[in-house]
């Protein structure tokens, strides 16, 4: 699923993070059942949303001007941060992934029905909620493209050559997600292009067994596993002050791992102001800051502990 914000102002999206919606734009042209699961009026609807991918785009006419200089802003990927609902309007905190190259505007014309955009929804202001994998899409029709940030490339460029290469058997390396899936996909495909196997315990098959059990049976040859900790759930100590935390499946796995691997053959990617347990003490924790710049000291935890791969694939 995904979140489809559509404004008229130009350039709105790259000037602010933050935005408002009258519940009357809320979720419009939304399916009905999607509507009820997800109204961001409860808790537990917002929760569910927080972390969830948003495509930020402008409003456009009903056929593709022939000049680009006539079209609208390009469309952008992000997040949702922060949501508060009042009486009157619901206010958004949003992130702008800057990891990830702007889409054309002409694009969505040729995608629109893919993305469940109806008749009309084009050209008005608002808030819909829509049930396709926007990152899988985009990637299937060469849109999704990340930006490894030009100091970074330099620096990977350095020690490329001094690098333990794969064998004929890659090295797999488990990557425990939260609800940020645009933040999973990133990861993950700089681990496949880097000739290393990712495992992502969501991406393989159940086969009949429990989730614990499966857990167990596709981490039993993993060499290293990358913790990707978003700030899902809010909580803190009973009348305290409340704080943002990571999923706890992904706090489970993390600690499953410290145990299985070692705090040496871990990183966590931290995306930004989380709650950590802190137990956890002296495993690697690296800022996941959509700009790329996270990359580098990730391949610098890889090459230490000794794992075998392929920096001409993101090079």
């Amino acid at each position: 699923m995904f979140n489809l914000f559509m404004t008229s102002v130009e350039d709105y999206w790259t000037e602010t993070n933050e935005t408002t919606f009258g519940w009357d734009r809320v979720f419009e042209y939304t399916d009905p059942e999607l509507k009820r699961t997800y109204m961001p009026r409860a808790p537990e609807a917002i929760e569910r949303l927080l972390g969830m991918p948003v495509l930020f785009t402008y409003e456009y006419s009903k056929k593709p001007p022939e000049n680009d200089d006539d079209l609208p802003g390009p469309l952008r990927i992000g997040r949702i941060v922060d949501i508060k609902p009042s009486t009157k309007q619901v206010d958004v905190t949003f992130e702008i992934d800057l990891g990830v190259e702007p889409i054309n505007a002409r694009e969505i014309y040729r995608i629109a029905d893919q993305l469940q955009i109806q008749s009309g929804e084009n050209f008005r202001s608002h808030w819909a909620l829509k049930s396709v994998d926007l990152i899988e899409l985009l990637k299937k029709e060469r849109l999704y493209r990340t930006i490894t940030a030009p100091k970074v490339e330099d620096e990977l460029r350095r020690f490329a050559n001094d690098i333990a290469k794969p064998g004929e058997e890659k090295d797999r390396v488990f990557v425990v997600q939260g609800h940020d899936e645009s933040a999973l996909y990133n990861v993950a495909r700089y681990i496949g292009k880097m000739k290393l196997e990712d495992v992502v315990l969501a991406e393989r098959a159940n086969a009949g067994n429990t989730v614990i059990s499966k857990l167990l049976s596709l981490s039993s040859d993993v060499k290293y596993a990358v913790v990707i900790l978003t700030p899902d759930d809010v909580g803190g100590p009973k009348g305290g002050e409340q704080a943002y935390r990571p999923r706890q499946n992904a706090i489970l796995e993390l600690g499953y791992f410290l145990g299985k691997l070692g705090a040496s053959k871990i990183a966590i990617l931290k995306s930004g102001n989380l709650e950590l347990p802190s137990d956890f003490a002296g495993v690697v924790t690296i800022d996941y800051d959509t700009s790329g710049a996270w990359l580098l000291p990730l391949v610098k935890e890889f090459k230490a502990a000794g794992l075998r791969f392929d920096l001409n694939g993101i090079l």
